[in-house]
């Protein structure tokens, strides 16, 4: 990702053309302060975490006791301490880049995520500042946007080997656009991330 470098993302005919150059800068202002957000997030109450959180390792079985449908996580390789909300920045952008949800449709996803995240925080009576949540959540998905040109030089061109309509659903051309509205939501998040922490004095 750094511009100096012989070989990076940015010299991908396919990046440069579906990223503008006020794009780029974007994500790379974002990469210079990713040790500042990773020291707000280490802030936040820490929780615990799955941390490869996307929509197959979920799933849905009967409870024996209940005999009634549940849902359950598999893959908890990555499990360890993190920041509340982090886990849905990652199940947002997972979804998104997958296309297991439309990338366009990205607001609706995040709006019943953060929902169900607070109302699970509410049932157990755990008594969280809904605005830290949130905070961990966008400081989540500006940290996993961060690969995406390198996602795009790496897997779209013709001659990457990659069955790209095979993997996502959809042709290269749908899942640069996709990705590109998806880096876009992101930046936007990052945004939001930086005027929170000041609010919070974070």
């Amino acid at each position: 990702m750094n511009p100096e470098f012989e070989q990076n993302a940015w010299k991908s005919p396919i990046v440069q053309g579906a990223l503008d150059d006020k794009q780029k800068l974007r994500v790379l202002q974002l990469i210079v302060e990713k040790l500042r957000f990773d020291v707000v997030n280490n802030r936040l109450p820490q929780v615990l975490c799955h941390n490869d959180v996307h929509r197959k390792n979920f799933m849905w079985t009967l409870s024996p006791q209940t005999d009634e449908e549940e849902l359950i996580g598999v893959d908890w390789a990555f499990t360890g301490p993190g920041a509340v909300g982090n886990d849905l920045g990652e199940l947002v952008g997972n979804s998104m880049y997958f296309f297991d949800y439309d990338p366009y449709d990205v607001e609706t996803l995040e709006a019943a995520l953060l929902d169900g995240y607070l109302a699970g925080i509410a049932d157990n009576r755990v008594g969280i500042d809904p605005r830290l949540v949130r905070l961990g959540y966008l400081i989540s998905i500006s940290f996993w946007m961060e690969y995406l040109p390198g996602w795009t030089a790496f897997t779209l061109p013709t001659d990457s080997g990659v069955n790209v309509q095979a993997m996502y659903g959809h042709s290269a051309k749908e899942v640069l656009s996709g990705w590109v509205h998806l880096n876009a939501f992101c930046l936007d998040r990052a945004d939001e991330a930086r005027s929170l922490i000041k609010q919070l004095g974070l």
